[in-house]
């Protein structure tokens, strides 16, 4: 009985040790930043604009293959199992820091897909990097595995990003997403005034050829934080780019937090049947 009982006691001082990985490198989120992240009341954020009157979003890839002429990526560029290895880059401060755990815990507590710290194993990662003035807010597209200069695909914040909406909607673009406005059935919902979009930003407006989200099965969705806002890539910020043609539903941009339609398309695109069961 003592002999169990000794055992028991090393078996809980082991697994209390934190990974080495984890314990107090601030290349990873840590217990704290999760807990004192709950603590806060995150104001909602606007959609971001550049000093060049193009909203700071860029999706950056190389080829586009069909299904990401369709919204979302092929499926070679989703993540195995919904993880996501990550590493954070650059000089977060405490807010920033709760900011990203924030939006990583609410992917964990509401769909299947998880953001773990990266391993030394781990070739496909995602580096989380804390932009300089200028840089402004970009993620590539789904899962890549790409030789990058620098080890891992970025998703560049820099201080406008870092609001509750912003990041949920970098990291959905990690995932897969695209643009909720370049669906392929979005002439039924926006009408776009293409001469106020700026000249260098039309290819932004590039509508999908086939059913946008067909593999998710999703309706329109004004209020998903993918949807850009009214004035996006603007000559004159005056002037919308697009506006509703529908009056039912909310105002598009919103960079608050998820839709209930992005949370959706999220589990079922990561075939997350504990979370979509009930859909």
């Amino acid at each position: 009985m003592l002999l169990l009982f000794s055992l028991l006691c090393v078996f809980v001082a082991i697994e209390s040790v934190p990974h080495p990985n984890r314990a107090n490198d601030d290349r990873f989120l840590l217990p704290a930043d999760f807990i004192s992240s709950r603590r806060v009341i995150f104001q909602p954020g606007k959609s971001v604009v550049s000093e060049n009157n193009d909203e700071i979003d860029t999706v950056v890839t190389s080829e586009q293959s069909d299904s990401e002429i369709e919204g979302i990526a092929s499926k070679d560029r989703v993540w195995p199992d919904g993880k996501v290895p990550y590493v954070l880059d650059g000089d977060f401060n405490e807010l920033q820091r709760q900011l990203i755990a924030n939006a990583v815990e609410d992917f964990h507590n509401r769909t299947c897909v998880k953001f773990v710290p990266k391993k030394e194993a781990d070739t496909s990662f995602v580096r989380i990097k804390y932009g300089g003035e200028g840089e402004g807010c970009s993620s590539l597209l789904g899962r890549r595995t790409d030789n990058f200069d620098t080890p891992g695909q970025a998703v560049v914040l820099n201080v406008e990003c870092l609001n509750p909406g912003t990041i949920r909607h970098e990291l959905m673009h990690t995932l897969g997403f695209r643009h909720e406005q370049t669906r392929a059935d979005r002439d039924e919902y926006v009408k776009i005034f293409w001469d106020n979009v700026d000249d260098k930003d039309h290819d932004k407006f590039q509508k999908a050829t086939v059913l946008d989200f067909a593999q998710v099965g999703t309706d329109y969705d004004y209020g998903s934080v993918m949807h850009s806002d009214a004035f996006v890539n603007a000559k004159n910020r005056d002037k919308p780019t697009m506006v509703k043609k529908l009056k039912a539903g909310p105002e598009i941009g919103q960079r608050g937090g998820f839709s209930d339609m992005d949370i959706l398309k999220i589990n079922r695109l990561y075939n997350c049947q504990i979370f979509t069961a009930t859909k």
